[in-house]
């Protein structure tokens, strides 16, 4: 029969005689195989599985379905379910069939002869078929024909009847009815298969209760006296339960026996026959016991009885153990471990203690309705997880995991509290420390608590083990458990291995490598403790690059995602982004008026600055005076006095020296220096405008400021003298009047029609001071009515190529040529002002408090800046942007 059924052809699809035929061979062979007792044959694995793919692919992926409901039930799939699964299956596909559309008619109809069987539970086992129907049978949408023909699975009767009405199964009693309802996967509401209590679709209800469990089902009360006890005596192999000796005293005398300390049974229980023995009486009332799942037992000859306890020592006190039900046999487990084990994880327990329970079998529970004689009085935690040490009145117990499962988390103190790698460790290396010695007995602690480097070391890999069971707590406990991380893993390509407990890679280099550098401590990217680490060695590389800090991670850590995470820190940090921070550039601003306006006189806007000191020797002192320079913004002249002082004083005769030479101008620009202000409230009246200006970066003067330095150029290649005297240094500075005045405006080049450059000198004396042009001149020619107009003509001239060829050449920028990486400030961002007197770290921040915009083009040119100094006017080009302002302000930040 078995190779009969390995012989059946491939079904196909929408063949549903094929699959009849199919169903009826499968079903015969397992009825058959079932009566004869010879039911291993169904727990083949190969033989279901050549059955399977004999299947269409749809059958095949719904028995698939099937099979992963039975598997997380608890079952293990045999032919018995499959056949059971084929019969629903056929019965689905006849119930789905069409007789109108279909190829069979009623004369040539198919016939759907199903087997029916009978488990004989005689020795003569004999396949019983029932007669096949002679006349055809029309399938319809209501074919309930082969769930009929299916057996009692009480009785197993053909056909089959409700299980309500089962004559076997009401011979149970309620405990066993609803253990073969569990068995057999029932429903306890209508007993039928396929679906539980909370999907049955079935409204009817115990007519005793009205209770959605069926009236078979219920349970009815027991007599008034009987108790209903709770108790949970679950064993584990890897756990020591709560076990203890004590002494109980009878009128037979006191004997010691072990006791098992349970908080989870409320009644306290001992065996009758140790009960005997002590010659205790008391009265007799019945008890239920149930446990779990709602597994209960009935013992009606329990009696309640009073016993006189107390821990194995002589001197102890006696307690009275109240309502101690008697159990004909309690079954406590025995205690068993291996010392040895134990020893090794736990090297501070006191062994005394675990012989004194070895193999022990209690014979006495004490449950919750005692908890006064059990609850700890005193508890020492060798581990969080793992053993303990509690004191009672009846003495002491150790109890808990021996070896406890990886918890998800390791009790070291809170990270988010430190920003240092270092004082981590050390914290956690003196929690550790102080932790280990308050488990010591008090003869064996040390005197003085301090750390080494065993306990950093310890603290370190304690860390890293709590770092990767928090991130990669799935490969972390594949490893533990098969040595190996799955094929979809992060970890996979590192080869990954345990080594006391923390993830290493397993690299290539056994031979040249020691082991640190060869099998590298894997960590993620993202925790917060790699990102200490990683800022740990980023400072101690003195924030140099990337790579750098790569590299030397690299020799003791594998990070995923290395680079990135470092690149993170880089970012993060203050040092780098004072390091790197950029100057804020705006596009170069439009010219002034007084720069391009034509057809005025020389010295009509006028820039005015001091450069110094110079030392010069007066009689046999040497003094220190200063050069006032004076220049055209227009024309690009200059003028310069020597001052003796940086007084208001000094500068007003210097300006009134100036004015009676080159005249008095329309309007003067000079920065915010005392002696610049003073002399702006003398001068009112002598001169129309003097205009003060905050300048704080060179190209806010930049015409001045460049003349200044083509005069300190040439001062320094003419000057020989150490200390010259004053007629010298008056001297050599009309010199360089005249030098500078006489330089050319723009470069001249060999195609121009003009055979010579614009120098200011021609606006001021009408050519090039040192050269004299006797070009002979036609008297006749002149109109000497209109002489006074030569002088006009010199000055037009010049003019004219002012505008043609000079004023061009200021369209230009010469640099911040647009604003594509304009930053556009605003009121309360956080920056730093740049200040080349100071070094970068001590450069002032501050917030920015007003915009200065300039109405030419609209651009925010300046800013108002309030740091704890003081409030300063910076142009843009000398403030660097920290922290942008932002809109909506974060919840709980204060102000700077």
């Amino acid at each position: 029969m078995i190779e009969e059924m390995k012989n059946l052809p491939h079904l196909k699809e929408d063949n549903i005689a094929a699959f009849r035929d199919f169903f009826n061979t499968v079903t015969s062979t397992v009825t058959t195989v079932r009566n004869l007792n010879c039911e291993y044959y169904l727990s083949s694995p190969e033989l279901l599985s050549c059955l399977v793919q004999k299947l269409p692919s749809f059958n095949r992926a719904m028995w698939g379905h099937f099979k992963a409901d039975l598997t997380r039930k608890g079952e293990i799939c045999t032919l018995h379910h499959f056949s059971l699964w084929l019969e629903d299956e056929l019965d689905a596909q006849f119930a789905n069939f069409n007789p109108i559309n279909s190829q069979f008619s009623d004369s040539n109809s198919m016939n759907f002869k199903k087997p029916q069987f009978q488990y004989n539970n005689n020795t003569n086992y004999q396949k019983k078929f029932s007669n096949f129907q002679k006349k055809a049978t029309v399938l319809n949408h209501h074919h309930t024909e082969s769930k009929q023909s299916r057996p009692c699975i009480i009785c197993e009767v053909v056909p089959k009847h409700p299980l309500f009405k089962c004559e076997k199964f009401l011979k149970n009693t309620i405990d066993e009815r609803r253990d073969l309802v569990r068995k057999h996967k029932l429903c306890f509401s209508c007993l039928n298969y396929g679906h539980s209590k909370d999907k049955c679709q079935s409204k009817n209800r115990c007519k005793i209760c009205n209770s959605l469990h069926h009236t078979t089902l219920h349970k009815s009360n027991e007599p008034n006296k009987e108790e209903t006890v709770l108790h949970s005596n679950n064993n584990y192999s890897n756990t020591l339960l709560r076990c203890g000796k004590v002494k109980l005293k009878g009128k037979n005398g006191i004997i010691e026996v072990f006791a098992l300390f349970d908080d989870g049974s409320t009644a306290s229980q001992i065996e009758d026959n140790l009960a005997k023995e002590l010659q205790l009486e008391g009265p007799t009332v019945p008890i239920t016991y149930q446990w779990t799942r709602e597994i209960t037992a009935y013992d009606p000859d329990s009696k309640v009885l009073q016993i006189e306890i107390s821990e194995p020592s002589d001197t102890s006190k006696f307690y009275h153990l109240k309502n101690v039900r008697t159990v004909k046999n309690l079954s406590l487990p025995t205690i068993k471990f291996d010392l040895d084990n134990i020893l090794s994880k736990y090297p501070n327990i006191e062994t005394e203690k675990l012989v004194a329970i070895q193999n022990a079998k209690p014979k006495l529970l004490i449950g919750s309705n005692n908890s006064g004689l059990i609850s700890p009085l005193k508890t020492i935690s060798y581990s969080i997880y793992g053993l303990q040490l509690c004191h009672c009145r009846l003495g002491w117990t150790i109890h808990g995991d021996i070896d406890p499962n990886i918890p998800n988390n390791i009790e070291l103190p809170d990270i988010t509290r430190f920003s240092n790698y270092f004082r981590l460790i050390r914290s956690t290396a003196y929690y550790l420390k102080m932790k280990e010695i308050l488990q010591m007995k008090k003869q064996d602690k040390p005197q003085q608590f301090k750390i080494d480097v065993q306990d950093m070391n310890k603290a370190k890999m304690l860390w890293y083990k709590k770092v990767q069971i928090e991130a990669f707590r799935t490969e972390y406990h594949d490893l533990k458990r098969t040595g190996y991380v799955r094929v979809h893993s992060q970890l996979k390509s590192l080869s990954p291995f345990l080594h006391n407990d923390v993830i290493r890679m397993n690299g290539r280099m056994p031979n040249i490598l020691n082991f640190e550098e060869n099998n590298p401590i894997i960590l993620p990217s993202k925790h917060p403790f790699t990102e200490l680490l990683i800022k740990t060695y980023h400072e101690a590389n003195l924030h140099v690059g990337v790579n750098t800090v790569v590299n030397c991670l690299r020799q003791k850590f594998r990070i995923l995602k290395c680079r990135q995470a470092v690149k993170r820190i880089f970012t993060n940090c203050a040092i780098c982004k004072l390091n790197k921070i950029k100057i804020q550039n705006i596009q170069m601003a439009p010219l002034p008026k007084e720069r391009t306006e034509p057809n005025i006189f020389p010295f009509t806007y006028v820039g005015i600055d001091y450069f110094g000191p110079l030392l010069i020797k007066i009689d046999r002192k040497i003094q220190k005076h200063w050069v006032c320079l004076f220049s055209c913004l227009t024309t690009r002249a200059i003028h310069m006095e020597i001052v003796a002082s940086l007084t208001t004083n000094s500068c007003i005769m210097a300006i009134i020296r100036f004015t009676n030479i080159r005249g008095i101008p329309k309007e003067i620009v000079a920065d915010n220096g005392k002696y610049f202000i003073g002399a702006k409230n003398e001068l009112n009246l002598l001169v129309r405008e003097l205009n003060n200006q905050e300048i704080s970066a060179p190209h806010q003067a930049g015409a001045t400021e460049r003349l200044i330095g083509s005069v300190k150029r040439t001062l320094n290649i003419i000057m020989k003298e150490q200390f010259p005297t004053y007629e010298i240094i008056s001297t050599t500075l009309t010199e360089i009047i005249n030098i500078i005045n006489n330089r050319p405006l723009l470069n001249l080049n060999a195609d121009d029609e003009e055979s010579y450059s614009i120098t200011p000198n021609h606006i001021l004396i009408g050519r090039i001071n040192g050269e004299q042009d006797y070009s002979e001149i036609n008297e006749s020619e002149m109109n000497t009515t209109k002489i006074w107009k030569c002088s006009q003509i010199y000055a037009q001239r010049f003019w004219h190529r002012w505008i043609k060829e000079y004023r061009p050449e200021l369209l230009k920028r010469s640099k911040w040529y647009d604003d594509r990486n304009e930053y556009t400030f605003k009121i309360g961002d956080i920056v730093m002002i740049i200040d080349e007197t100071l070094k970068k770290n001590h450069w002032p921040k501050g917030i920015v408090q007003n915009l200065h915009i300039n109405s030419v083009d609209n651009k925010v040119r300046s800013l108002t800046i309030k740091t704890s100094d003081g409030i300063y006017n910076r142009p843009v080009n000398k403030i660097c942007i920290l922290v942008p302002h932002q809109a909506t302000p974060l919840v709980g930040a204060g102000e700077c």
